[in-house]
């Protein structure tokens, strides 16, 4: 696994961040996931942010001891771990903007993040932190019903993991994405039929 590099052009930077979160965000209503899948109500509006936003933490977490290990992804086991687990944390950033931050185009603040972010003096461990507490910031700001603060923090997180993955991941991230989002809209265990079952995924 590559420790550091540099990168000219950052894909990231090319990546238009706002129509990839409302396309995700689309395709996980298609799914279901914003739906009550026992009663087919939406919940847009009640889902709960704190839930999502320890679901994200949780992916970097993932992220964190996949890189200790040095291991492969266990859904895409040609791909190392790590590089997948940003790219869960990152979907799932891409969903939660789709919806929160709908009708703002928001392009240009992720690439100001990932331009600000400071990640060339700093090991892999330390960036994760940093990662987690730009959630732990998204989560203060929507405690207070501070939603500038929400969104910020979120932008802020998402041009963080780009730019660890710039320099950290040795594939991209776009691509990284990609096969995870073909990987999920095939997976058994995301279908409504199974997930209404005792032991299905309920969040």
């Amino acid at each position: 696994m590559t420790l550091e590099r540099e990168t000219e052009t950052p894909a990231s930077l090319d990546i238009e961040h706002t129509s990839l979160a409302a396309e995700i965000h689309q395709d996980n209503i298609a799914a279901g996931w914003w739906t009550n899948i026992t009663t087919g109500e939406s919940i847009i509006e009640t889902r709960s942010r704190p839930e999502m936003l320890m679901l994200i933490v949780t992916e970097l977490s993932e992220a964190h001891e996949a890189w200790s290990n040095g291991a492969m992804d266990d859904k895409l086991p040609e791909l190392y771990g790590f590089d997948v687990e940003l790219a869960d944390a990152a979907i799932r950033l891409y969903d939660l903007l789709g919806c929160d931050a709908a009708g703002m185009n928001f392009d240009r603040v992720v690439r100001s993040n990932w331009q600000q972010w400071q990640w060339t003096t700093h090991s892999t461990s330390r960036q994760v932190m940093e990662l987690v507490n730009c959630i732990s910031a998204a989560m203060e700001g929507y405690r207070k019903g501070n939603r500038a603060k929400y969104l910020e923090a979120l932008w802020r997180c998402l041009g963080g993991i780009y730019a660890v993955a710039d320099v950290f991941c040795d594939d991209g991230l776009p691509e990284v994405i990609a096969a995870k989002r073909a990987y999920n809209a095939q997976r058994a265990d995301h279908r409504i039929e199974n997930r209404l079952k005792a032991d299905g995924k309920k969040f």
